[in-house]
């Protein structure tokens, strides 16, 4: 009977690691998204910037703009998207330590 309890014992703890490993590749996940998300913002004012002076600088300018504007929603859906993964994780973590 001990060798069974520590078998099982010994799978829950492998249970929880593969979780929090999970939640740790979502999280490394979500910080590239958010890195390149930052790169589009810099790319939309590297446009407004580079364009200032042209013949098209009103078009560039709406461009760099809604660059930017895709950029910030890039982020936000990313945190979004996280926080919810993130609370779906801990609901199903809850669950299953009130079923023991």
């Amino acid at each position: 009977m001990k060798k069974r309890s520590r078998l099982e014992g010994f799978a829950e703890e492998q249970t929880l690691l593969s979780k929090e490993r999970t939640l740790l590749s979502k999280e490394r996940t979500v910080l590239t998204e958010i890195t390149v998300f930052i790169a589009v913002i810099a790319l939309g004012f590297g446009l407004i910037r580079f364009f200032e002076h042209s013949q098209y600088e009103a078009a560039t300018t709406y461009l760099g703009i809604f660059v930017i504007l895709f950029g910030v929603l890039g982020i936000l859906l990313s945190i979004r998207g996280y926080r919810k993964y993130s609370n779906e994780a801990g609901s199903l973590e809850r669950s299953i330590n009130n079923s023991d």
